[in-house]
């Protein structure tokens, strides 16, 4: 028996490809060949290379992957791990009939999405397909030694944007979000209230301080557009197009924004954040804002000066929260102490294990590489924008320090092994 051959289908560049890559690689290390597949290609690796297994981060494709290859282990390990019950991936999968039985293997994040299963579906054992491996995005915390004892950080203010519905990756109008769903206008209009904050205090940094500024556009935008903000408001602001938050938000002396739900990365990087709800004119707006994020923004200015003020002095990290440890605790199994990616490797490997192998002919992997890369290039001569949703094995660029935590999960996990061996000694 060769190689197990899986792919994982990064559905998002900027959310999901750096955890892809990292879980790749540390699948490699345990003799399996890997393909980090996008939209663009995901099908016909399914079909044509025939993997023993499937990985894949949104429920959408729980039945394509049962229609085309019947035969292959699927993995649910979804990128969004972290949501409430009533709109959480868990409870689509147990309440759409059919769809539970299909998955060979659940990866949830935390406890409280195990529990969920039991309360949801009642009877069943879910012991063997639910495993409870944590967070694998917060690997890149705590195996990245620079990113936690600050050596990484800068002088940088980081914006972070969220204006997908004004700004869509593949260059699509707002009124696509008014065509398609009319129930999408109060969040176009929250976003354009947003956003004209942001342009309004990038602007005034920009004009009264040598501050470096480096913008963070959502997942879901395209960073090619902010190019007008460089060219009107703010000619020295960086736009960033890494491919992980973390890594981003390491660098940066402190994080503005008007609201973000990233905030549980600035908290175990202890980076200060400064909430600038208060600097819109809508009354009402910023109380709002501010409620959503009040557990762990303690920096709100009042005035643009005041914002100077705090920007310039050395602000305290947010404040430790007994109420955000448990969070971290139940829902992102933090506490656990060890790597998240390595725990899903081995579910993934145990899955593979536990079914027949694929029969049949197969295209080769380098046959499929290629056909994959004229496809790439004929695609990106209609579509430049392309790229900023579906990841490419050699067009983005990765980055140095994913090896250096790879090597430190493998090495993790030597260190348990050497420590079982002792102990049955």
């Amino acid at each position: 028996m060769g190689k197990y051959r899986v792919i994982i289908r990064a559905f998002t560049l900027r959310r999901d490809v750096g955890i892809a890559l990292i879980l790749a690689r540390v699948l490699e290390a345990q003799g399996c060949d890997v393909v980090v597949a996008s939209s663009r290609n995901f099908v016909d690796y399914l079909t044509k290379w025939k993997p023993h297994a499937v990985v894949i981060n949104t429920n959408s494709q729980i039945e394509a992957v049962r229609r085309h290859a019947p035969d292959t282990a699927l993995i649910c390990l979804h990128g969004e791990g972290a949501q409430d019950l009533n709109t959480s991936y868990v409870k689509h999968i147990c309440t759409q009939p059919g769809l539970y039985e299909k998955l060979d293997r659940v990866l949830v994040w935390g406890r409280l999405a195990r529990e969920w299963f039991d309360e949801l579906l009642p009877g069943v054992d879910h012991d063997r397909k639910v495993r409870v491996c944590g967070n694998p995005r917060l690997d890149f915390i705590r195996f990245n030694p620079a990113l936690r004892d600050g050596t990484a950080r800068r002088e940088g203010i980081g914006v972070t944007g969220r204006f997908h519905q004004l700004n869509y990756y593949d260059g699509r109008p707002t009124i696509f979000a008014l065509i398609v769903r009319e129930e999408n206008l109060s969040a176009v209009v929250k976003q354009c209230e947003q956003f004209s904050l942001v342009v309004r205090a990038v602007r005034y940094l920009s004009e009264n301080t040598d501050k470096r500024l480096s913008l963070r556009p959502h997942p879901l935008e395209a960073p090619e557009n902010y190019r007008y903000l460089r060219k009107y408001a703010a000619p020295s602001i960086d736009i960033d197009e890494s491919l992980d938050f973390i890594d981003w938000a390491a660098r940066q002396k402190v994080i503005m924004m008007p609201l973000s739900t990233s905030f549980l990365e600035a908290y175990l990087l202890d980076i200060p954040r400064v909430n600038i709800s208060r600097l819109t004119p809508s009354p009402g707006r910023a109380d709002e804002l501010l409620s959503a994020m009040s557990p762990v923004v303690a920096n709100v200015p009042n005035s643009y000066e005041e914002l100077i003020e705090m920007l310039d002095s050395d602000l305290p990290g947010p404040p430790k929260t007994p109420e955000i440890d448990k969070h971290l605790d139940e829902v992102h199994d933090w506490n656990y102490g060890g790597s998240a990616v390595l725990r899903c490797a081995e579910a993934i490997i145990e899955a593979i294990q536990e079914r027949s192998y694929p029969t049949g002919p197969r295209w080769p992997r380098a046959l499929l590489d290629l056909e994959d890369e004229i496809r790439f290039r004929r695609i990106l001569r209609r579509q430049p924008l392309h790229p900023n949703f579906n990841f490419k094995t050699g067009y983005h660029k990765v980055p140095e320090h994913y090896q250096t935590i790879v090597g430190n999960i493998l090495a993790s996990e030597n260190a348990r092994a050497n420590e079982e061996h002792n102990v049955d000694e």
